[in-house]
């Protein structure tokens, strides 16, 4: 019967602390204990912890550091084979490590498990993470990353797959939640939700994200931190605070000064502000940052068989004809699928690719069928698109809203037969096909309006 380690970071933590002991002491599953790490805490929480007896091993820190380094410290401490997360504002219904024990236990290759989670406040649950969308299943990693996020006190993760990652990334970027300054000048909700404490909330939000980050990047590595934020209290505070608390190092950036971009220092390192004012867009903040120590050999994955096949000359003229630019354009396969690449960064695109996961690569043009192209919607989407590949068919307001809600429709337009594209004053907004007097949407699932 596996061990179960509840790692539990806590600095002044006491108005919530007992509520989430208490929720690991209901737990179903007999097995457990908690490492409780005290990042030098003022209040009572050192206190309420050693009350609750045996099962809480608990740690004093010699100093406070980021949240990043004190989970490390407690996770070495451990004792169980599997690893669960907990902050202390956070509780767990009673089956929760029993229900991914079980699954642990059912699957030796399974490496995590994560589960829903509810956002609540003293006024009661305000939001489920999965409300609006369902979990993914099978090949879910690009799902993962761009629609659903693991919360830190669901997630129990298998202690040997954690020791196998170490500090292994040569550069991560980080796209920093941020108070949102630098879109002021269109977006009235971003300046209806700034306040000085919001800044100051999403500065210690930052710096737990960095923490976290930095002790998976190698020594050597780098970090590329960025903001949409104006205020030096999340741009070069953070940047100071990157270098004289985790050791940090300029990277060596430089940017061309016909850009029209800023650069300013922090902490020794190179910061570069971007004003909506003197460039083609909103107002941002960025800086590249390495990581000191010894750097040793970059840890590079056996690269892979090439995934992105060059399309044949057959595909290829098929493709052409659905961009505008078709000379400045390579065509790849990848699966089942065909993708359209800017000829410039091909080669770059293609090697990384024998390296990396990809999240998006290019255009998807979508999958050929007897040598004629089934449009895919990413294609619908491109600014270069040549509209003259598939008729247009122009919907009204209300046709557009039932068109984006994916229901059936019969538009007062005429459709050509076969593939239309569907276009709102002009807009393109996807594919839709016409078979005889039947019109099929579509417009994808997972993008449409839910709300009437």
């Amino acid at each position: 019967m596996p061990k179960v380690t509840v790692i539990m970071n806590c600095y002044n933590s006491a108005e919530h602390l007992r509520e989430a002991m208490d929720s690991v002491f209901r737990q179903s599953w007999p097995d457990w204990e908690i490492v409780f790490w005290d990042n030098c805490s003022t209040d009572d929480s050192a206190a309420i912890a050693q009350s609750y007896g045996e099962k809480v091993r608990d740690f004093l820190a010699e100093k406070t550091v980021p949240l990043g380094a004190a989970r490390n410290l407690a996770i070495a401490k451990a004792e169980g084979s599997l690893l669960a997360f907990l902050d202390c504002d956070d509780e767990w219904l009673s089956t929760k490590l029993e229900k991914q024990v079980m699954l642990f236990n059912a699957n030796p290759r399974l490496g995590l498990v994560s589960t829903d989670t509810e956002m609540f406040s003293e006024k009661g649950t305000l939001s489920r993470m999965f409300e609006s969308t369902h979990p993914a299943r099978g090949m879910v990693f690009r799902e993962l990353m761009t629609r659903q996020w693991i919360s830190m006190s669901s997630a129990m993760i298998r202690k040997s797959a954690l020791d196998s990652l170490g500090e292994w990334f040569d550069a991560v970027a980080i796209d920093a939640p941020c108070s949102g300054e630098g879109m002021f000048r269109k977006s009235p909700e971003a300046r209806g939700e700034w306040s000085e404490a919001n800044v100051r909330l999403c500065a210690a939000r930052q710096r737990r994200i960095v923490s976290d980050a930095w002790a998976a990047l190698r020594p050597g590595g780098v970090l590329i931190y960025s903001t949409c934020t104006f205020n030096r209290t999340e741009d070069e505070e953070n940047v100071r605070w990157i270098a004289e608390e985790l050791g940090g190092e300029d990277a060596g950036a430089m940017v061309p000064p016909d850009w029209g971009i800023e650069e300013r220092e922090a902490g020794g390192v190179r910061c570069f502000r971007l004003w909506p004012h003197r460039i083609a867009g909103e107002g941002f903040f960025a800086a590249a940052i390495r990581k000191g120590g010894q750097r040793g050999r970059p840890l590079r994955p056996k690269p892979r068989k090439t995934l992105l096949a060059e399309a044949s000359r057959s595909e290829t003229a098929e493709l052409s004809r659905w961009v505008g630019q078709p000379d400045l354009m390579r065509f790849a396969r990848i699966g089942d699928s065909l993708y359209g690449y800017y000829a410039t960064p091909f080669a770059d695109i293609r090697s990384a690719a024998e390296y990396l996961n990809t999240l998006h690569s290019g255009i998807c043009m979508g999958q050929m069928f007897g040598g004629r192209l089934k449009p895919d919607h990413s294609l619908a989407m491109f600014h270069d698109l040549a509209r003259s590949a598939a008729a247009e068919t122009p919907l009204s307001s209300d046709e557009a809203l039932h068109y984006l809600r994916r229901e059936d429709f019969a538009p007062q337009a005429e459709a050509a037969e076969g593939m239309n594209l569907m276009t709102f004053e002009g807009y393109a907004l996807g594919w839709a096909k016409r078979i005889g007097n039947r019109f099929n949407n579509l417009y994808p699932k997972s993008q449409m309006i839910l709300n009437k």
